[in-house]
């Protein structure tokens, strides 16, 4: 199955891009792009696949797919030939994004550390998935500071995190505490 290389639309001088998704099923084409994104399924059920990893999806999931890993939220045809639709929230980020002079910061060591090795994927499970779930769902109300500083609330709560999933087999002995 080839790869397709994703364009994700984005708007100079920005630290993350904020998307969201409302279609009758997910973009379905295996695909990558140098952004890490996080997903977040509000509506929707289906098959991902990401890097190695092939499992179930559905409403409520929370993903982190690594920068440039090869992947496709396959919604089940039933969603695909009914009405129903499917709904997420999408960040995608990169050093590029905010600067690489930002990530190289002090202070964000412990991001920057674990974003190097998100390459994995996670899924984001039991109370992160609940934090991550209403930082997401409130960084779409949010502009300016706050939003940037909810936005690295959530790198950091992912960063510190135990509920993390890895969605690559290569990269389940990876530990970042």
């Amino acid at each position: 199955m080839k790869v397709i290389p994703f364009q994700v639309p984005k708007i100079n001088k920005e630290a993350f891009r904020i998307q969201t998704d409302s279609a009758p099923k997910f973009y379905d084409k295996l695909h990558q792009h140098p952004e890490n994104q996080i997903m977040l399924i509000k509506k929707g059920a289906g098959t991902l696949i990401a890097g190695d990893y092939v499992g179930r999806f559905s409403s409520g999931d929370l993903f982190l797919i690594g920068s440039n890993q090869p992947h496709v939220f396959r919604s089940d045809e039933s969603t695909s030939k009914s009405k129903s639709r499917v709904s997420g929230i999408s960040l995608y980020f990169d050093e590029k994004y905010a600067g690489e002079n930002f990530w190289q910061l002090n202070e964000l060591v412990t991001i920057r550390n674990f974003i190097t090795h998100a390459g994995v994927g996670y899924r984001i499970e039991n109370d992160t998935n609940l934090k991550l779930t209403k930082l997401i769902e409130d960084l779409i109300k949010l502009t300016g500071i706050e939003r940037l500083l909810s936005f690295i609330q959530l790198l950091k709560t992912l960063s510190e995190s135990q509920d993390l999933k890895s969605l690559s087999a290569a990269g389940s002995k990876i530990r970042f505490s």
